[in-house]
C-alpha cells in the first residue's frame, strides 16, 4: 500500500510503529530526495532533521491529528498518527516536496540555513528537482493517508476477532521472548508439527524463526536503552541474549549502530528537545 502511494505520488511514504521503528516501503530508494539525503549525509543536517522528526511526531501524537510542517530547509512534510481506541499504534509520514515551485530567491534565503560540510554548487541542483504539489494535492495526498490509516486499524480490529494458530505463537514469542524459545513447545501452543511451524515463519513473515526471535529481543532491548540506564549486559540478560558480544552483533546487524550509539544518539536527540 505505502508503495502504491510512492508511485503515485512520487513522495517518500512511511509508517513509524509505536516503538519508534521506521518501516518504509521499496519504492523510497527511487522517489528519495536527492536534496534530503544530502543534507542528511551531513553530520550537523542530519541531527537537525531527526530532532525535527521526533518533534513533529511528539506534536502529532499529543493533539491526535494529523500534523503538516516545513523542515528547516522548507520542505513539506506530513505526519499522521494513527490510534485505535486511544491506543497509539504509530505514524504515517509522507514527503519531502515544496508548496510553491523551487526559485532562485527561495534558494538564496535558504543557502545561510545550510550546514558548511554540504557542497553547496551540488545540492542546489538537487533543489530544483525537489517535487512541487499544490495545495489541493496535499489535501488530497492527507485524504489517502487518512484513508490508508483506517484500513490498518480495521486490519488490526479483524485480528482481534480471530487468534489463528500462527497468531497465538507470536503472542507467545511477544511476551515470553526472553526464555528459550523452543520449536517443540510453539508446535504445542499451535496444534501445528514443528516443521509446519518453522515454514509458517518463512512463508508468513519472510524470516526463520530464530531471525524473528532475534528481532524481538532486538525491539525490547531498544525499549530499555531508551527508557532505563541499565548496562548492557544487563539489558542483554533481560531480553533474552545470553552473551553480551553476540547482542552487539545481532543488534548492530539490525539497527546499524551498536547500542551504546544508539542509546548515545537518543540521549542526544533528548537534550536537543528541550533546548
Amino acid at each position: 500500500m505505502l508503495d502504491s502511494i510512492s508511485r503515485v505520488t512520487g513522495c517518500e511514504v512511511g509508517l513509524v510503529t509505536n516503538s519508534f521503528d521506521w518501516i518504509q516501503n521499496r519504492v523510497n530508494k527511487n522517489v528519495d530526495c536527492g536534496f534530503c539525503k544530502m543534507i542528511g549525509d551531513s553530520k550537523k543536517g542530519a541531527v537537525i532533521c531527526d530532532n525535527l522528526n521526533w518533534r513533529a511526531q511528539i506534536v502529532a501524537v499529543n493533539f491526535k491529528q494529523n500534523y503538516i510542517y516545513k523542515c528547516n530547509f522548507g520542505l513539506i512534510e506530513i505526519v499522521l498518527p494513527i490510534y485505535k481506541e486511544n491506543k497509539y499504534l504509530g505514524s504515517l509520514y509522507c514527503g519531502n516536496f515544496f508548496d510553491k515551485p523551487a526559485d532562485e530567491k527561495g534558494w538564496k534565503e535558504m543557502t545561510s540555513k545550510l550546514p558548511i560540510d554540504i557542497d553547496k554548487d551540488a545540492i542546489k541542483e538537487e533543489y530544483f528537482e525537489v517535487k512541487y504539489m499544490s495545495a489541493q494535492e496535499i489535501y488530497d495526498l492527507q485524504t489517502v493517508l487518512e484513508l490508508i490509516a483506517k484500513s490498518i486499524v480495521d486490519v488490526i480490529s479483524n485480528d482481534d476477532h480471530k487468534l489463528s494458530g500462527f497468531d497465538k505463537v507470536l503472542e507467545f514469542i511477544e511476551t515470553n521472548f526472553q526464555r528459550d524459545i523452543l520449536l517443540d513447545d510453539l508446535a504445542v501452543i499451535s496444534s501445528f508439527n514443528p516443521c509446519y511451524v518453522s515454514q509458517l515463519f518463512k512463508k508468513k513473515i519472510g524470516i526463520t524463526l530464530t531471525e524473528y526471535v532475534s528481532r524481538i529481543r532486538i525491539k525490547k532491548s531498544k525499549e530499555l536503552l531508551i527508557n532505563s540506564d541499565m548496562a548492557m549486559s544487563d539489558i542483554a540478560f533481560a531480553v533474552g541474549f545470553k552473551d553480551q558480544n553476540y547482542f552487539s552483533r545481532i543488534f548492530k546487524e539490525t539497527e546499524e549502530c551498536t547500542p551504546s550509539e544508539y542509546r548515545s544518539k537518543l540521549s542526544k536527540n533528548k537534550k536537543l528537545l528541550t533546548i
